[in-house]
């Protein structure tokens, strides 16, 4: 009876989130007990030198792709990583309060903070609280800014995301689904790979998305249940380590990846397979931010939900509509958005070659089916849409950074639109 009830998919999702909210507690507990010391200070000495020539929002424009960087946030993070708690608190309200220091009531740049306090040894004057956040990035950037300063984490960060995509691609290579590989290296070159690379800020989704799309190329026989699972990870995943920037990318992609790879032809199949897995991420999502909440209590309850009102909503902030508009702006800001067009017109191309030829009747036939091969990947389409419609007040005012979450919406385009090429030349033989 037990076993049968453990075996239950609902019933190993609760397991899951509750363990993840357990785990990376404990996690960050012990990294609060991490010590400082001298080398600690040092590399946050010659990181603050990177943050004082780059500014708060450089802008890492290239021959290929202009994008922002956000220094604001990643001085945040580390500012975080390095503190020391409050001795006159326990491990646990440390943990939770996830505090970073500033230097005057006028300032509240953690930037500036970050090279007042190192260059010029300017003093805090109090704390304030990140806590509705897990800040689970701890667990990766205080051991390594214990080690190493910012410009050498940022090579680190680039050769490992480097190895990852290496490894996805090969991965797509070896199981027969090359088809993928354009689409996955087109979707990453829209994100500007080289501002994954030097933001701390910008790479947790980098990582859950492409660990999603690992995750799908290795699963043994894929069906719903196991996807079920990797997306409610990826949702737990990304509300650990994400200070909300644009977490459906780690659920749209490997979602599309997931489709292509299950090769499904039912359509009623496809959509409750959407469905099934989107509602898997969001209770991920949500029910680990939750548990960070109810672990500090209803004081954080309340101000958790009252900064989410404030993002969600339209006061003062422009229209859903010029929101998605500047998303899409920015999106397509890179000169590497030529390559969605040469992709589209390319296999578009193939498929009126198929086509071609075909009697009419044969030809409306399929128009049906094609329709019902694009209906899924369509649903997958819309997520960042809606991402937007939802959260409207954070992605209109962060769009210089949300706009990536139009990855979701790039790949499931290519992704189907292969479907269709796939679908159209094995039913011509």
């Amino acid at each position: 009876m037990i076993k049968k009830i453990l075996s239950n998919t609902i019933v190993k999702c609760v397991i899951i989130l509750v363990a993840s909210v357990v785990l990376g507690f404990q996690l960050l507990c012990l990294m609060e007990k991490l010590p400082t010391g001298e080398r600690t200070e040092s590399n946050m000495r010659e990181s603050a030198i990177i943050f004082r020539d780059e500014g708060s929002y450089p802008d890492t424009a290239s021959k290929f792709s202009p994008a922002v960087l956000d220094n604001f946030t990643d001085a945040l993070i580390l500012l975080t990583s390095a503190d020391k708690g409050d001795e006159n608190l326990s491990v646990k309200q440390n943990v939770i309060n996830s505090r970073y220091p500033i230097i005057s009531e006028d300032i509240l740049n953690p930037r500036i903070t970050f090279v007042e306090h190192y260059l010029n040894n300017t003093e805090y004057i109090k704390y304030w609280n990140y806590s509705r956040y897990w800040s689970g990035y701890q667990v990766v950037t205080r051991p390594l800014i214990r080690l190493f300063n910012l410009h050498q984490i940022r090579i680190i960060n680039m050769i490992f995301q480097v190895i990852l995509m290496i490894i996805a691609v090969f991965l797509m290579y070896k199981k027969d689904h090359k088809y993928l590989i354009a689409p996955l290296i087109i979707t990453w070159l829209m994100l500007v790979p080289m501002t994954l690379f030097k933001s701390l800020q910008y790479s947790p989704c980098f990582y859950g998305m492409i660990l999603g799309v690992i995750g799908v190329l290795i699963i043994k026989e894929p069906d719903d249940k196991k996807a079920i699972i990797l997306l409610l990870s990826l949702g737990i995943f990304t509300a650990y380590f994400d200070l909300l920037t644009f977490p459906v990318l780690t659920c749209g992609v490997p979602l599309a990846a997931y489709l292509a790879v299950k090769n499904e032809s039912s359509l009623k199949k496809n959509i409750f397979s959407v469905i099934k897995t989107g509602i898997a991420w969001v209770a991920g999502y949500g029910g680990m931010w939750a548990g960070k909440w109810i672990i500090g209590g209803p004081k954080l309850i309340e101000n958790a939900l009252n900064q989410a009102g404030y993002w969600s909503g339209v006061d003062g902030s422009p229209s859903r509509i010029w929101t998605i508009k500047a998303n899409i702006g920015n999106f397509m800001d890179n000169d590497f958005s030529i390559l969605i067009i040469i992709f589209a017109t390319v296999i578009i191309t193939l498929i009126a070659i198929e086509l071609k030829g075909r009697k009419k009747i044969k030809i409306l036939e399929e128009a049906k089916l094609i329709l019902s091969t694009l209906i899924p990947y369509a649903l997958v389409f819309l997520i960042p849409i809606v991402w937007y419609f939802v959260v409207v007040g954070h992605s209109a005012h962060h769009r210089f950074f949300t706009f990536r979450a139009l990855g979701v919406s790039l790949f499931a385009f290519m992704v189907g639109l292969v479907q269709v090429y796939r679908f159209i030349k094995r039913k011509k033989r």
